[in-house]
């Protein structure tokens, strides 16, 4: 005999019958990129469901207004830091809201780095170096030297700037110049340690898009600053990096 009661699914969608208290749930537990929350209901209502961001995949976020598809095991640059794997993609409550992170694990470092999902190209993260991307940082790196500034807090001034821009073409202008100056006269202390930390990220990402060791690296970048050799990438390594 068919029955006139709703199914569970819909009870909470049609309204109370006349006289018929509705059960009101207390709370309710789901699960979303691995963190699991309580959250409070309110007027005996199934909560409504949080939208994803468009074409969001398992474990990762893929949103129109993101130029990168973010996703736990992803390889990336952080302008400062080097090159990182997203751990997870976390909820963090901010305020009265909710902001997405991207833990980034730095690679060669115990240092994990949180960076806001929907600003994190603003500051500075990107995808690794393509083929057209080495090839330009190599024409900055077999380029004339910059003009130095015979002031040397101004210099030094400029240089930190170059190093803060985060940006990997501009670092390798400044990786150029300080190492070329650094064979005409030896840098002060502060330049030594600018050129260090310019090196640093600049070598590790280096090596992982040409699949060799830093040191190796850090060869094949001298060698293009101070001897003017490009260093030949195989087609398969230019396709990698690709």
């Amino acid at each position: 005999m068919r029955s006139d009661s709703p199914a569970p699914d819909d009870f909470e969608s049609l309204p109370p019958r006349a006289g018929v208290a509705r059960p009101r749930p207390t709370s309710t537990w789901f699960q979303e990129l691995g963190t699991r929350r309580r959250l409070p209901l309110d007027g005996g209502h199934r909560p409504r469901a949080r939208r994803s961001p468009p074409g969001r995949t398992a474990g990762g976020v893929r949103r129109k207004d993101y130029a990168l598809n973010y996703y736990p095991g992803q390889v990336l640059v952080h302008s400062h830091h080097g090159p990182a794997t997203v751990s997870k993609i976390i909820d963090r409550k901010v305020g009265k809201g909710r902001q997405r992170y991207l833990k980034l694990d730095v690679h060669d470092a115990d240092l994990s780095v949180g960076v806001p999902l929907d600003r994190a190209e603003e500051l500075g993260v990107r995808a690794l170096l393509d083929a057209d991307g080495l090839r330009e940082v190599f024409d900055l790196l077999l380029a004339p030297t910059g003009e130095k500034d015979g002031v040397w807090s101004r210099r030094v001034k400029n240089n930190a700037d170059r190093l803060r821009s985060g940006d990997v073409r501009v670092i390798a202008g400044l990786i150029r110049d300080l190492t070329r100056w650094n064979q005409e006269k030896r840098l002060s202390f502060g330049e030594t340690t600018m050129l260090r930390d310019a090196l640093t990220p600049f070598v590790a990402e280096l090596a992982l898009v040409l699949g060799v060791d830093t040191d190796k690296a850090t060869a094949i970048v001298d060698a293009a600053v101070l001897e003017g050799t490009r260093p030949s990438m195989p087609r398969a390594e230019l396709a990698a990096a690709s």
